[in-house]
């Protein structure tokens, strides 16, 4: 149990079964609150539901090995000599290596992810801006803050710069990695909200208003690769909106009552297209 603001080396396994005191706010909980409802916040979080279903990891694809591999090197990495994992022995030395903690690489899936650090690492080494992405720093490190309403929080960086201002953040994905086509994704999956929620971390526990950098490839060949971050509109939105959720979870704790959907008949807005795919169906 960590009672003391700070950054710390703990597991994975640790930081996504809640360290804190009481029951924490992560960018996951705030992302629930804000999109969906208390009621799945609840849901979701492993110290408030009781029969919270762990999410297992089935299978590991090629984005989240190279991410793996990039952060934290070759080490963290177990090939397993077979084709599928069909068998009894290739499916037991995959089980064995996930429990130490490791990711299970089929042979021949090795050479492309071995090709995308490569391009990542290319393509970084020579990027105008920002070149020490994922260097001088640790990966996986876990801050643990306290807001004024009492509320405990933490986040995870992918990358924290020893410096203590600049955050990496590693993305893939098997779309476009173009500047121009990350912003679907980035507002789908509320990329601010992790933005905001972790530099408001790190500025909690050092005082310093870093940087937060999303690191994006294509899982793809030539893997492709762009850093992106939030403009100053976009953060002061998530920002809002981070700060509106830590008041409603604080609220929800004190109070025990976790809602749902609003208790009342909700009207969807007619879209454009509709009409117009009407219109155009009945010419």
């Amino acid at each position: 149990m960590i009672s003391t603001p700070g950054i710390y080396a703990i597991t994975a396994e640790e930081y996504h079964l809640d360290v804190c005191p009481s029951p924490s706010l992560s960018a996951s909980i705030i992302k629930s609150l804000v999109n969906e409802s208390p009621l799945h916040a609840w849901t979701k979080h492993p110290r408030l539901n009781p029969n919270v279903e762990r999410e297992e990891a089935k299978h590991f694809d090629i984005g989240t090995l190279s991410h793996a591999l990039l952060l934290e090197g070759r080490d963290v990495a177990v090939v397993i000599q077979a084709e599928n994992y069909r068998t009894k022995l290739a499916q037991e030395a995959r089980d064995s290596a996930r429990a130490a903690g490791k990711c299970p690489i089929l042979a021949h899936e090795l050479p492309e992810i071995e090709a995308m650090i490569l391009a990542a690492r290319l393509q970084i080494d020579a990027h105008a801006e920002a070149s020490d992405a994922f260097t001088n720093g640790k990966p996986e490190q876990t801050i643990v803050w306290q807001e004024p309403n009492g509320v405990w929080c933490r986040c995870r960086p992918d990358w924290l710069h020893d410096s203590l201002d600049v955050i990496d953040d590693y993305k893939t994905g098997s779309g476009s990695m173009h500047p121009a086509q990350i912003s679907r994704n980035m507002f789908r999956d509320g990329w601010p909200i992790t933005a905001a929620w972790y530099l408001r971390g790190l500025r909690a526990v050092t005082g310093i208003d870093g940087v937060y950098r999303f690191v994006c490839q294509e899982t793809y060949a030539p893997h492709a690769l762009s850093i992106v971050g939030c403009d100053p509109a976009t953060l002061a939105l998530a920002n809002d909106q981070v700060e509106w959720a830590i008041d409603e979870f604080g609220r929800c704790l004190s109070t025990g009552t976790w809602l749902g959907y609003a208790a009342r008949i909700a009207y969807p807005e007619l879209p454009t297209w509709e009409q117009e795919r009407w219109l155009t169906a009945k010419q």
